[in-house]
């Protein structure tokens, strides 16, 4: 709840503290229902940052970065994951 209050705030308040509290939710609830919505918080807020009059434009590191959080929420094994 903490991280969705704050990705609401105006940007200069934040200072990145929304994506922080929704990204540690997925970290320590993986595959929970919380954990689902804050990914869709999170990736709304990054989406956000890098959308401008030309489209949406992501750094291949942070859709990277996006997708093994994506992995998280849903519960998804990841590649270097020990079985």
């Amino acid at each position: 709840m903490v991280g969705l209050a704050y990705s609401n705030l105006p940007l200069f308040f934040t200072e990145g503290w929304g994506e922080m509290y929704l990204e540690q939710c997925i970290e320590e609830f993986p595959n929970t229902h919380e954990a689902k919505l804050a990914y869709t918080a999170y990736r709304r807020n990054i989406f956000d940052e890098f959308t401008g009059s030309s489209g949406t434009h992501l750094p291949d590191e942070v859709r990277l970065h996006l997708e093994e959080i994506r992995k998280k929420a849903y519960g998804e094994p990841s590649f270097d994951a020990k079985i």
